[in-house]
């Protein structure tokens, strides 16, 4: 209804061009694009690629490098907050593949979701801690989830140096 009020065709090329923008905000460029061509800045998250063949996008699961565990535990928090806010405890399995954990956020895969979740307690100063018991793989929680410091999470994730 609202394509037939303002012009279906002009509004679909729209939707598309804004698409393919915010698309290409994530996805490397191929090719040498000469000195002025700047890499897109989202690019460094490695979550889109450009097909080679088809030309068409796809997510990119497996680890992110660049992702700092302090930012990979902020999620989670927040996760954890919003879908399980009376749990103790959280599998692998959820913090992987539900919806909104950051497994799906950041489509890692569950080997480096695994390896993150290993040092979440490092993240959180021990709010938050792992366990692989007899097969349970899940972490729980030392502290209430509201007094982990989310700020800290991001700070303690990018030292800086102070220019004297």
């Amino acid at each position: 209804m609202i394509l037939r009020r303002c012009g279906a065709r002009g509004t679909v090329e729209t939707v598309k061009r804004d698409v393919e923008v915010f698309l290409r905000s994530y996805a490397p460029r191929h090719g040498d694009l000469g000195e002025d061509a700047a890499e897109p800045l989202l690019a460094e998250l490695a979550l889109i690629r450009e097909s080679r063949l088809s030309g068409q996008f796809e997510f990119v699961r497996g680890p992110k490098p660049s992702l700092q565990n302090g930012v990979f535990a902020l999620v989670l928090k927040r996760f954890w907050e919003r879908w399980h806010p009376n749990a103790p405890t959280l599998s692998a399995e959820q913090a992987s593949y539900g919806a909104g954990s950051p497994g799906q956020v950041f489509k890692l895969d569950e080997d480096s979701v695994m390896a993150r979740l290993a040092k979440i307690g490092e993240a959180t100063s021990g709010a938050i801690v792992w366990t692989d018991t007899a097969g349970l793989r899940q972490v729980s929680l030392a502290r209430q989830l509201s007094t982990i410091d989310e700020v800290a999470l991001i700070t303690n994730s990018y030292p800086y140096r102070r220019v004297a």
